[in-house]
């Protein structure tokens, strides 16, 4: 079977960052009644590489040394809170320190990382033979699997902590047999509980992982258990690597999945690649496809096409993760989920920013369009709009040529008194770059301008930002992170921490919609889907409220509203 359950944490080989060995530091002093380490600064460590050796957050590094905030300087003292963690992490500098000639004489020889084997389940096969023949015990591969019984099946890949028998090198992949290879996807258990010298993550014994602050989760005892599969094309066209950004979604998901356990829910992720199946319907016939409560996947909506009738004979809900243009399927699919709001919903949502300027004397209300675009979706519905809400408004269109004269008739239109509220009708970068330029010159004559465009302005390349800045432009996009958020702090940090890179769009997306759907399942199970609604909620990148179309699946609803702040800040 071409799929690996997964339940908390990627370990696939990725690119490291150094970091600079930063020594913990043995001298304390008590001020106030809370006791700090002195950490003299050295030449190349960083607010991370410091919060990594004394298992403290960058914030609280911050929070006692409001210099660090700026930026370190080698010679500096930085107080740094001595909490239990950091006084283990002494002891472990002592003990490595006790240890340094037994280390410099082992790093003269070739080192290997350590890594499972990965063992494809014969049909003849059952858990206490594969532990035998590894000499590890059966617990150690159901705990190093997240296996829920030792009930296995042909062609499922594990993986075995040889290390746990004395063995550290790796097995020769590639005389393997094609369909007994792996995917190249390693998934032990948390890290958080390796003890030191046992494999922490990717990395080998000696290199530890930063462990994020322990939060008290939310107790979701006596939900139910969920199963989702994932279907992604993990494996690149040549089939001689992988596409980064679906190992960024999966590695998101799991983080989301890791997170639910803490909760005690057992989240378990079902991983197909595409890039190793002939076609879906092999994927969707494959052995025990039809345990999976939910499908995330396929990533493009052409073959999402193909999937909905397949997952519709499996009675199996199918989410469309990423591809908006997948909206089309909505209509006459009841098992489909589109998740990234749909263009007209953008622009829907787009033009609803202008009602909480309306009503208001103070407000001026402008829509500017592109001559020839009367007929365009954004110019009707926001006409559609401001007169359902008997909005008084001005209208002003041209073309790109006229752009050069159209300054003095746009200023006639405005007065130095109200705050003009400038809703620009256009996905046309040529024509945005001229109506904001002309707007520029007419707020240096003293006008007061806030601006509201449309969700794909935030790609626009030759519109200086300052720009929107300075006029407070409204926007209401499909993913937005607010980096400034505790949540998406707290996200980061655990994610360098485990897999030591930083998250992409893909990565805040496998989280959100992991966690999303895992808490609809283990509330509801399969009957998640009999509402005509699913709960409105704004996580880390994406905002999701599904509603069912009459007939169909469920659509998205919602965006993310952000202002650009004259302070050049960005605000939700």
């Amino acid at each position: 079977m071409k799929l690996i359950s997964a339940i908390v944490l990627f370990l696939f080989t990725l690119p490291l960052f150094g970091q600079s060995s930063v020594a913990v530091s043995t001298e304390k002093v008590k001020i106030e009644g809370k006791v700090y380490y002195l950490h003299n600064i050295k030449k190349g460590e960083t607010l991370y590489s410091l919060g990594k050796a004394y298992n403290v957050t960058v914030d609280e590094i911050i929070k006692n040394n409001r210099n660090a905030e700026s930026g370190l300087k080698a010679g500096e003292t930085l107080y740094i809170p001595a909490t239990g963690k950091a006084a283990q992490a002494e002891n472990l500098q002592k003990s490595r320190q006790a240890e340094q000639p037994r280390q410099e004489k082992a790093a003269s020889a070739p080192q290997k990382k350590m890594r499972p084997k990965r063992h494809s389940v014969k049909w003849y096969e059952e858990l206490k033979d594969i532990a035998e023949k590894y000499n590890v015990s059966q617990e150690a591969i159901m705990e190093y699997n997240n296996l829920a019984s030792p009930r296995l099946t042909k062609r499922q890949v594990l993986l075995i902590p040889t290390w746990l028998s004395g063995e550290r090198s790796r097995p020769d992949n590639e005389n393997m047999p094609a369909d007994e290879k792996s995917t190249g996807l390693l998934f032990p258990t948390d890290t958080a509980d390796s003890a030191p010298g046992e494999i922490s993550g990717r990395e080998a014994a000696n290199d530890e992982v930063m462990q994020p602050e322990k939060r008290e989760p939310e107790r979701l005892f006596g939900r139910r258990d969920v199963e989702i599969a994932l279907i992604l094309p993990l494996t690149s066209a040549s089939r001689t690597g992988y596409n980064s950004q679906y190992l960024d979604f999966y590695t998101g998901a799991l983080l989301a999945a890791s997170d639910f356990k803490e909760s005690g829910v057992t989240v378990t992720l079902n991983v197909y690649d595409q890039g190793r199946y002939n076609t879906l319907e092999e994927i969707f016939n494959s052995e025990g496809f039809g345990r999976n409560q939910l499908v995330i996947g396929p990533v493009m909506a052409e073959e999402m096409k193909e999937a909905l009738p397949l997952a519709e004979s499996l009675g199996i809900p199918i989410v469309s993760p990423m591809d908006q243009t997948a909206e089309k399927y909505i209509a006459g699919n009841t098992c489909f989920i589109q998740a990234p709001a749909g263009g007209e919903r953008q622009t829907e949502n787009s033009v609803a920013l202008l009602e909480k300027y309306c009503g208001d004397p103070r407000n001026h209300l402008m829509l500017i369009y592109q001559k020839g675009y009367e007929a365009s979706n954004a110019v009707t519905e926001a006409k559609r709009f401001l007169e359902a809400e008997n909005a008084e408004y001005s209208t002003l269109s041209y073309n790109i040529l006229e752009g050069r004269t159209i300054n003095t008739k746009m200023m006639q239109m405005m007065d130095t008194v109200r705050r003009h509220v400038v809703f620009v009708a256009s996905n046309s970068e040529a024509f945005v770059n001229d109506v904001v330029r002309n707007l520029h010159l007419c707020r240096n004559m003293e006008r007061d301008i806030t601006l509201i465009g449309l969700s794909k302005w935030k790609s626009f390349e030759t519109i200086d930002v300052e720009d929107f800045h300075e006029m407070n432009l409204n926007l209401s996009l499909p993913f937005h992170v607010d980096y400034s958020s505790g949540q998406v702090k707290d996200f980061l940090f655990r994610y360098r921490a485990l897999f030591k890179v930083e998250p992409t769009p893909y990565s805040f997306q496998g989280y959100d919609l992991t966690a999303y759907f895992a808490e609809e399942l283990a509330r509801y199970g399969r009957h998640f889907m009999d509402r005509d609604s699913f709960p409105k909620k704004s996580l880390m990148q994406t905002a999701l409220e599904f509603h069912r179309i009459p007939g169909g699946g469920f659509e998205n609803r919602a965006t993310k509203e952000i202002v650009y702040k004259k302070d050049y800040t960005v605000s939700q």
